[in-house]
């Protein structure tokens, strides 16, 4: 168990995540446990510790979204190709970004579709160039 502490120690290290909490259980024994790194870096830094409690609220928007925008894919009511202004107005004129932050002039003017705004979906399926699935037991192309 010393390697996997060490793992969690170098990911903690090289700035992979900023810290982390394991635990292995084995036929109900803990047979692992370690805290490493930091559980909070601003303002100040507080060290992860066994007991740290995390707030998974920035995982919302995948764990929920995703699923319920994939459903209504799958039964018709909305599709991953079609412009996002049909059910958002306002990102109809919206700028768009390249993913290093600066603005992607060649998307300019175009429509950004469904498929590129959900989280992990763009280039999901061919990323709406050529053949891909976009919801289940559909392809486009």
């Amino acid at each position: 168990m010393k390697s996997l502490r060490r793992l969690l120690e170098r990911g903690a290290e090289a700035g992979v995540f900023a810290g982390a909490v394991g635990l292995v259980r084995v036929r109900g024994r803990t047979v692992f446990r370690a805290a490493v790194g930091w559980a909070e870096t601003e303002p100040g830094r507080r060290s992860m510790s066994l007991d740290t409690v995390f707030d998974l609220a920035s995982l919302t928007k995948v764990l929920c979204t995703v699923p319920v925008v994939l459903r209504l894919c799958a039964q018709g009511v909305m599709e991953l190709e079609a412009p996002l202004g049909r059910w958002l107005p306002a990102a109809t004129h919206a700028p768009v970004r390249a993913r290093d932050g600066a603005r992607d002039t060649r998307a300019h003017g175009r429509a950004r579709c469904l498929e590129g705004s959900v989280p992990g979906g763009a280039g999901a399926g061919g990323g709406g160039r050529g053949r891909g699935t976009t919801a289940p037991g559909r392809t486009t192309g």
